[in-house]
């Protein structure tokens, strides 16, 4: 089921772009599809992390509220929950084909256990965890829809590393003088 209601207007005219004059504001739902996101997956890949269960898969709910303005179609929120991952999503795309979005998935315990491909990533993939042990992924989406450039937020990954051989050295030396 998909549902989506636009209130807008536009001008139109001789030379007027109807594509740039609309404005409007809207807000989109479903409660089941599938995405593809495999072309946005490189570099999560290239990080080391094979994902493969959320590069194509259904969803169970979907929801967007966004505004049409110059040009641009602006995600204020962009939900979308399925048993794979849950992603929030915030940026725009424009009627040429730009896009930029960040966009955030969150994998709760219970959602890795169902992902068999996560347990070859494991090493890597613990790194993005939270307290909770949700593994989180923040992608910076730019460029075009045909050539998407994305960027794999590794701040959080970082900073757990720095942590754990912190942890480790410590228990090291704890060793040490015992």
């Amino acid at each position: 089921t998909f549902a989506m209601k636009l209130d807008g207007r536009f001008t139109a005219g001789p030379g007027m772009d109807i594509l740039q004059n609309l404005t409007a504001s809207g807000r989109a739902t479903s409660t089941s599809g599938t995405v593809d996101f495999t072309r946005f997956m490189a570099p999560i890949k290239a990080a080391g992390i094979n994902l493969t269960s959320i590069e194509k898969f259904d969803f169970h709910e979907w929801t967007e509220k966004f505004v049409i303005d110059n040009g641009r179609v602006n995600s204020e929120v962009w939900t979308i929950k399925s048993g794979n991952g849950d992603w929030d999503v915030t940026g725009s795309f424009g009627f040429d084909g730009t896009l930029d979005y960040d966009a955030g998935l969150v994998i709760t315990p219970q959602q890795q256990k169902h992902m068999k491909d996560l347990a070859k990533s494991a090493a890597i993939i613990d790194l993005f965890k939270d307290d909770q042990g949700n593994n989180l992924l923040m992608l910076d989406i730019g460029c075009t829809a045909k050539q998407p450039k994305v960027r794999l937020d590794q701040s959080r990954a970082k900073e757990n590393a720095g942590k754990k051989l912190l942890d480790e050295a410590k228990d090291k030396l704890k060793g040490l003088f015992k």
